[in-house]
């Protein structure tokens, strides 16, 4: 007896340490059961998935159950070998552990399977982090095994978004410019754009300020701003005036594209054109955001595009 309450405290220490570290690393928390074995639709193995963005951090948490006897009502006294297995949303293994399923499991407390470290990975949702916990033989357990697993995970936030190179454009012309992501702190990075996501493109741009044509004067002039799959097709796009047009001057040019599963297959990058339309005088110091510093622009307000992380639907386990 009293080896036995030993043993519990140690496995519930053990269990308390492991969620507070989860807890610590992580903002939220997501579980979903498995069940494999004699009873089960699941011979040898079941998987546990869960979707999250690309680039965020995931820590994993398996609780490991087992019946004590067999379809017969025979008790098993012995353990019983399982492996569990991280499988990234690109399919390849992140980490392989070994555990068994112990008779003690059969009751209270239940054995924790901690896979070691925090994971993540440039492809996300539509692909699914998975949690296989399987026979090592592929072979059915005598029993069943069941339990589940508790996600631990930390989404990325939103980007700003960064448009490679200047752009100056007479009436009529368009030039397309290469979208890139950048943190508060570091140099841009186009891995930043990774998995599914929601882009939201606002835009600014001038008057050359060199154009002397009097009907172009004080006058503030639509331009067409559309955002280019990496396959060069038109995601979306809107006419509107520069975000530091008057009042009276609607839209200013401020959109969102939501990714589809589809756009997460295609390989390059992302992009943004700009349309000069027709009859427009030539315009200078088009960007996507606004910094401290606008000359032509002094009162305008600092803004920026960016590309946030997210799934459609919204996280979930399944």
């Amino acid at each position: 007896m009293k080896i036995r309450i030993l043993r519990t405290l140690i496995v519930t220490t053990f269990i308390s340490t492991v969620l507070f570290a989860v807890s610590a690393l992580a903002q939220e928390t997501l579980s979903g059961g498995y069940s494999f074995g004699p009873g089960t639709a699941n011979a040898v193995r079941d998987d546990v998935r869960i979707n999250l963005p690309a680039r965020s951090n995931v820590t994993f948490l398996v609780l490991l159950q087992r019946n004590l006897t067999d379809p017969a009502g025979r008790r098993l006294p012995m353990d019983v070998p399982v492996v569990v297995e991280v499988i990234r949303p690109d399919g390849t293994i992140a980490a392989t552990q070994a555990a068994s399923a112990t008779v003690i499991s059969a009751g209270l407390p239940i054995p924790v399977v901690p896979i070691v470290g925090t994971f993540t990975s440039q492809q996300g949702c539509p692909g699914f982090w998975t949690v296989r916990v399987r026979t090592p033989t592929n072979l059915a357990p005598p029993v069943r095994i069941f339990g589940n697993v508790t996600f631990g995970f930390l989404k990325p936030g939103p980007v700003n978004l960064d448009m490679e190179g200047d752009v100056a454009l007479n009436a009529g012309t368009s030039v397309a410019r290469t979208l890139s992501g950048h943190q508060l702190v570091g140099d841009s990075d186009r891995g930043l754009i990774a998995g599914m996501g929601t882009f939201r493109i606002r835009a600014k741009w001038h008057t050359d300020p060199l154009d002397l044509n009097p009907l172009h004067f004080g006058k503030y002039f639509r331009t067409r701003v559309e955002i280019l799959r990496p396959n060069n097709t038109v995601a979306g796009f809107e006419d509107g005036f520069s975000q530091h047009a008057p009042v009276g001057n609607t839209p200013r040019v401020d959109f969102t594209y939501a990714m589809t599963a589809a756009d997460t297959q295609l390989t390059g990058t992302w992009k943004v054109r700009i349309n000069n339309l027709a009859g427009n005088p030539r315009i200078v110091g088009f960007d996507i955001e606004k910094g401290l510093v606008d000359p032509l622009a002094p009162t305008l307000a600092g803004f920026n595009s960016t590309f946030t992380p997210q799934c459609t639907p919204a996280t979930a386990v399944n």
